[in-house]
């Protein structure tokens, strides 16, 4: 309530405390409540028995608390203000700058300081208005939120208001720097964000919000992983199904659950490149040279692949490619997923390094084309449905499947080796 009150200038606060909070200012913040509310003229009910019937009851008393406030910023910033002129030898404070995208509490710290600064600025402006305003025309630029029609504390108040939201849009799109997040984020899904920035500027930049952002970024959004997954699998496949030849090499033929034309991804696969320029992806200046809208796309494979293995550090596709074109190689470059070949002609052939990241690579892509029911992976095949078994056998084999029973989707995973056979014993007479 307190931070209520310091952050209100003009308007209304209805709030509901614990009666001993105001009947017992037993503590040095009480105290301080207890007398702004004085100072404010508060309106206090106090209200007993008004959770009986809850969906936890409890006899606690409550105070409802109204506090209106009454503000006119010609009165209040311009009283005591004279028309002398002083002369003054202003000392100008510098801030120390604080680097930015690398940490939370440092992106936080510098939002409050701008905040701060803003704030300071604005009100500063409009306290001497009578002065500068001829010179400075902070209050012409408000006129765009507010138009002609009101006061001075409404045009305060509105750019105050701008710069809010210009801040925290800015600094909403600054977590995308994040190293949690750049490195779970494809393109795509960066895209989204940025146009979803708007609904951000009304969210609070603190370190809360945004280490929720970030947690249910890591954790709480498979629904999004999938998505990314889903996007790479059809870059793999049918995105370029006018390629004959690249999409019969790409993929492999299942009975899939709901279609017998479904596919997964096989362990080598070849993808053009577009770079957006007519000399392609791999520029040639004595040495072949990845291009960097090139190396954009290739960066969102990467981050899915990195999904598997629980978004550790990697060897990026690009990295590889530019690394081995410096040594003038094109073809057997190693990165974390994959080994590389390149071609002048705008083609990438990528070769699976993980058998796993394959595997569950395209379990999780088929199962988001409901290629493969619900519970694959975490019903023993011989509890499973004949259906069912015959689309195991289909899809990887009953030995794969059992293998890798009941782990997860995302992060790494720990193999089970897979039953062995049972031993036939001679029939006894």
């Amino acid at each position: 309530m307190l931070k209520a009150i310091e952050i209100l200038y003009r308007g209304e606060i209805v709030f509901l405390l614990n009666t001993e909070t105001i009947r017992n200012p037993n503590t040095k913040v009480r105290q301080v409540l207890a007398k702004k509310l004085q100072d404010l003229n508060a309106e206090i009910e106090f209200i007993k028995d008004e959770f009986l019937v809850a969906e936890r009851p409890t006899k606690v008393e409550v105070a409802l608390i109204y506090i209106r406030v009454e503000r006119n910023i010609e009165k209040d910033l311009f009283e005591g203000v004279t028309e002398a002129e002083e002369k003054r030898a202003p000392k100008l404070e510098t801030y120390q700058e604080l680097s930015t995208g690398k940490t939370i509490e440092e992106l936080v710290a510098e939002y409050n300081q701008i905040v701060t600064l803003g704030t300071e600025t604005i009100i500063s402006y409009f306290r001497h208005y009578k002065k500068i305003s001829p010179y400075l025309g902070l209050n012409r630029e408000a006129e765009k939120y507010v138009g002609n029609e009101g006061d001075m504390t409404d045009r305060m108040q509105a750019q105050l208001n701008a710069l809010l939201i210009a801040v925290r849009k800015d600094f909403w799109s600054r977590t995308l720097e994040l190293s949690e997040v750049r490195k779970r984020m494809t393109s795509k899904k960066r895209s989204e964000f940025e146009h979803q920035v708007q609904d951000r500027c009304n969210m609070d930049f603190t370190e809360f919000n945004i280490r929720q952002f970030v947690l249910n970024l890591m954790a709480g959004h498979e629904k999004t992983l999938t998505e990314a997954v889903l996007d790479i699998f059809d870059m793999f496949t049918v995105r370029h199904s006018f390629h004959e030849e690249l999409h019969n090499d790409n993929i492999h033929y299942f009975n899939g659950w709901k279609t017998n034309k479904a596919y997964k991804v096989n362990k080598k696969v070849i993808i053009p490149i577009y770079a957006g320029y007519a000399d392609g992806p791999f520029v040639d200046y004595g040495k072949w040279k990845l291009n960097y809208q090139a190396a954009a796309q290739l960066g969102d494979i990467d981050i899915v692949m990195s999904y598997f293995d629980g978004c550790g550090h990697y060897l990026s596709i690009s990295r590889a490619l530019e690394g081995a074109f410096e040594r003038g190689q094109s073809s057997s470059i190693h990165s974390t997923y994959f080994t590389l070949t390149a071609y002048k002609k705008g083609t990438l052939h990528l070769t699976f390094n993980d058998e796993d990241i394959l595997r569950r690579f395209n379990v999780v892509a088929c199962m988001g084309k409901s290629w493969l029911p619900h519970d694959y992976g975490h019903k023993p095949y011989e509890e499973s449905d004949p259906e069912v078994q015959l689309l195991i056998e289909s899809f990887e084999g009953r030995k794969s499947y059992e293998t890798y029973l009941n782990q997860p989707a995302f992060g790494p995973i720990i193999k089970t080796p897979a039953l062995p056979e049972p031993e036939v014993q001679p029939a006894l007479f």
